[in-house]
């Protein structure tokens, strides 16, 4: 039996892909004048489409652990883009609310984020780019079961 070299492997690339991915966003980010992290990226990105989510539904969402989250959370409230509120539903969870600050980015970060996934897709065809996201949708779903 033949072994795969540890390069060619599925897992590998696609763990190449994201790294690459993360560290072309954040140096793009940088590049700017913006100090965004990516993780603080997924937050944005989720609030400017649904403001007002509770610190569970957000860690689900971005698939990130709770404790994570609020250490990202806590740092973006220190730099003024966002606050937590308590729920008026139920106490003992907080609804994440971006500020003026934090909603004024997306205007600025948007065009950046579109410029690192044009890089990113390079030269593929948008075909392509369809079926690598059918594919990457495939796996997803057969990682979940």
């Amino acid at each position: 039996m033949n072994q795969e070299k540890i390069t060619d492997t599925l897992g590998y690339l696609l763990h190449r892909a994201t790294r690459g991915l993360t560290n072309r966003l954040h140096r793009n980010f940088a590049a700017a004048g913006y100090p965004i992290t990516v993780d603080q990226w997924r937050i944005f990105s989720l609030l400017w489409e649904n403001d007002g989510l509770c610190q569970r539904h957000m860690a689900e969402a971005i698939d990130k652990d709770k404790a994570s989250l609020a250490r990202t959370l806590d740092i973006m409230e220190k730099q003024s883009y966002l606050i937590r509120i308590p729920d008026q539903k139920d106490r003992r969870q907080k609804l994440v609310y971006l500020t003026k600050q934090g909603k004024q980015l997306q205007e600025k970060l948007l065009p950046i984020v579109e410029e690192t996934l044009e890089e990113t897709r390079g030269e593929l065809s948008e075909a392509e780019v369809d079926t690598l996201k059918s594919l990457l949708c495939q796996i997803i779903r057969n990682l979940k079961g």
